[in-house]
């Protein structure tokens, strides 16, 4: 079966960085390779944005999305 392509909406995003969250897992299939994620530098910028406004600038470096 051929890999899943998505853009992964920034909500989708934010909503699944926390551990505790029950959307952890679109992270975690993220990590595993289980689909390929397509972006732009638009798109990078606005999650990069979007998550130092709702966590921290050092939560924003320590998530993996950037190729």
């Amino acid at each position: 079966m051929p890999i899943l392509k998505i853009v992964l909406d920034t909500n989708c995003l934010l909503r699944s960085i926390s551990r505790r969250s029950d959307y952890t897992i679109v992270l975690n299939k993220l990590y595993e390779n289980a689909y390929e994620l397509f972006l732009t530098n638009d798109i990078l910028l606005e999650y990069e944005e979007k998550i130092e406004e709702f966590f921290s600038a050092e939560t924003s470096e320590l998530i993996p999305i950037r190729h």
